[in-house]
């Protein structure tokens, strides 16, 4: 017996050794953490899809994270930006003249000859009607050629110089315009931007106060946020907003105005109508409709 046991101790060696010899296979070792970390990232598929599936799963997550991130930082700018004229638009109709009132409107703000007269979407100025008493503006200005009616431009004139008085250096960049003039600029913001942002920030010809001569748009002289919203933010924006009516010019569209005027806030659009028709527009809140009874004109007429 003592000589069998080694025997079998030998033979049960070799049974040992030949059930260790598939230890060599982790070769394929690099699939093993593949398949342990797609087992930590997606509990629910089976054992031999993740070293598939575990690799996409992770490269999509990482790419949805800057996505909602960026669609979060651009909705940012989206939200604030309408919201200095949607708080106002529910609360300045309230302050506008029963709609009765439009009927009423008085016949100097009918009359196109008029220093008072309403042009907006309701009320425009007939296609043959020429401005009276056009003048060169007297200001500097980024083009030669500018025209104003006789007491705009003397007004205007009187204005710049007070600015400057005050180191405030203004130019003008729009004055009078005629209806084909007006139709082609209408044209051309409905074929860059689309009719509803045409009808927004473009008048139609025949509805834009530049035709009467009475409106003129200013700019600092260094060029900062020309024609842009932020121009009321700069010194010559703000000069503008606290002088201006004693010159007898408003801003035609001031912030928050939109649900009355039908266009979005231009701190740059001046409108000449004297002083004291000036003050009175002020005084009632600083919307020529509102001022003058006439009814909110959002929209053109059908």
């Amino acid at each position: 017996m003592r000589r069998a046991l080694p025997l079998l101790t030998t033979a049960a060696l070799l049974a040992a050794l030949t059930a260790c010899t598939p230890a060599p296979e982790p070769a394929d070792a690099p699939t093993s953490p593949s398949a342990s970390t797609a087992r930590t990232t997606s509990t629910p598929t089976t054992a031999p899809s993740p070293t598939a599936s575990a690799s996409p799963t992770r490269s999509v997550a990482t790419s949805a994270a800057p996505s909602a991130s960026m669609s979060s930082s651009e909705d940012t700018p989206s939200t604030r930006s309408p919201s200095p004229t949607v708080a106002p638009s529910s609360t300045a109709p309230t302050t506008v003249a029963p709609t009765a009132a439009g009927p009423s409107l008085a016949p100097l703000h009918r009359d196109p000859d008029s220093l008072q007269v309403l042009v907006n979407k309701h009320h425009p100025v007939p296609a043959n009607w020429r401005a009276p008493d056009l003048v060169s503006a007297g200001v500097v200005g980024n083009r030669q050629g500018m025209l104003l009616r006789r007491p705009a431009a003397q007004a205007l004139q009187g204005m710049v110089a007070a600015a400057r008085a005050d180191r405030i250096e203004l130019i003008l960049v729009s004055a009078h315009r005629t209806h084909d003039y007006q139709a082609g600029l209408y044209s051309n913001s409905i074929q860059r931007n689309g009719l509803a942002h045409a009808d927004r920030y473009s008048a139609r010809p025949g509805h834009s106060e530049h035709h009467t001569g009475l409106a003129a748009d200013l700019a600092a002289a260094d060029g900062t946020c020309t024609l842009q919203g932020c121009f009321a933010d700069t010194p010559e924006g703000r000069w503008i907003a606290q002088h201006a009516v004693e010159h007898g010019f408003v801003i035609r569209y001031p912030q928050g105005s939109e649900p009355i005027t039908g266009y979005g806030a231009e701190p740059w659009h001046l409108r000449y109508l004297g002083v004291e028709q000036g003050q009175a527009v002020m005084e009632a809140g600083g919307i020529v409709e509102t001022a003058w009874g006439a009814d909110p004109a959002p929209d053109y007429l059908p």
